[in-house]
């Protein structure tokens, strides 16, 4: 059985974490919070941080208390039960960006903002089965030739009973559309 990870037990794993996601040099790290060398960070950034996280984050260049913020409200997201939980979560994070963006009157921001959240509803409403994006088309059975060979065969077949040929036919005609 493998080794436990030594930042998911240390202390300082959030302070840690929000320094991985502001850029701070891996060895920097190590020696900050006494970490024997610089491979337990990176093996932790590789393997217990969203990718996403790290690479926004490093972007947008954030202070520390963001980062902190941030490496929490990502632990939040991995512990919802469902993946539409988790897009949830999303969308109420993406509408806070959304909202700062409109009060900072930043246009591009405001329409990035928006097209991330009309991805994350499209997604969700997927994953709740609100959207069914099948090729549905519409087949009128009552004029495939198939039917038409079936009915043509229960007319004839009914030739011997007449009365019962025209209620059958009258049937066959109100279901057609046509009245009898």
């Amino acid at each position: 059985m493998g080794r436990r990870c030594t930042i998911c037990d240390h202390v300082d794993r959030d302070r840690i974490e929000a320094a991985i996601v502001q850029g701070e040099g891996l060895r920097a790290i190590a020696r900050r919070f006494g970490l024997p060398n610089h491979t337990y960070v990176s093996r932790h950034r590789d393997r217990h941080l969203p990718p996403g996280l790290v690479a926004v984050k490093r972007a947008n260049g954030r202070s520390e208390s963001d980062a902190l913020e941030a490496v929490r409200r990502s632990r939040e997201l991995e512990g919802l039960a469902t993946a539409a939980d988790q897009v949830e979560a999303l969308i109420g994070r993406a509408r806070l960006v959304l909202d700062r963006a409109e009060d900072g009157e930043k246009a591009t921001l405001v329409l990035a903002a928006t097209r991330e959240l009309r991805m994350l509803v499209e997604l969700l409403a997927k994953l709740r089965g609100e959207l069914d994006e099948r090729n549905v088309q519409a087949v009128n059975v009552l004029v495939a030739p198939e039917w038409l060979t079936i009915r043509a065969a229960i007319i004839d077949a009914l030739h011997p009973y007449p009365e019962a040929r025209l209620a059958v036919a009258g049937r066959l005609r109100a279901l057609d559309g046509v009245s009898s």
